[in-house]
């Protein structure tokens, strides 16, 4: 078999004295492979010259593809638990990232409810004096006419002001106008 021609490998001299100091005279390896590469090899030694049979030669295949199996299954082990431990770091910072820009959101939303609340303050009160200054014209003194026709003047050109106010912050925020700084 294939197996069989790669258990025959050249063994080095230093290889081959260890052997001799050991008394070992037959040898049988059999590489031990891990994702199609040779990583070791298991072997039979004899300190008996002999000639291995085909049992021991697929004795010793078994038990060399079964590390490999067990060692290639450590490894895809170990890449799992690093590619885990990869994907929980990124759930993390994807977790931080997306509380950093809930709490931004949230802090915006403060922002606009309390914008239009003061807005909403700041229209009533222009808006109230216009209602009342036109009661007093209806039931107060008609002497007093001119006074309540300029006031309700004067509150028309603040409600009209604080609008196109709100109508500016709304283009500058909607990006259809520049702003324009001045001294």
């Amino acid at each position: 078999s294939r197996r069989a021609s790669q258990a025959y490998a050249v063994i080095a001299a230093d290889q081959r004295a260890m052997l001799k100091r050991r008394g070992i005279v037959s040898l049988l390896l059999v590489p031990i492979v891990v994702r199609h590469r040779v990583i070791s090899t298991l072997g039979l030694d004899s300190i008996t010259p002999r000639k291995f049979t085909p049992e021991e030669l697929a004795l010793v295949e078994s038990a060399a593809t079964s590390v490999g199996q067990a060692l290639e299954s450590a490894e895809l082990h170990q890449e799992l638990q690093r590619r885990a431990e990869e994907l929980e770091a990124t759930v993390a910072q994807r977790t931080a990232e997306l509380q950093r820009a809930l709490a931004a959101a949230q802090a915006a939303d403060r922002a606009k409810s309390e914008f239009v609340s003061n807005v909403s303050h700041e229209l009533r009160t222009p808006l109230t004096s216009i209602l009342l200054y036109l009661r007093l014209l209806e039931q107060g003194d008609p002497r007093q006419h001119g006074a309540y026709t300029q006031a309700l003047l004067r509150e028309a050109k603040r409600l009209q002001y604080l609008i196109e106010s709100l109508l500016q912050i709304s283009r500058l925020d909607l990006g259809k106008v520049e702003p324009r700084f001045e001294t």
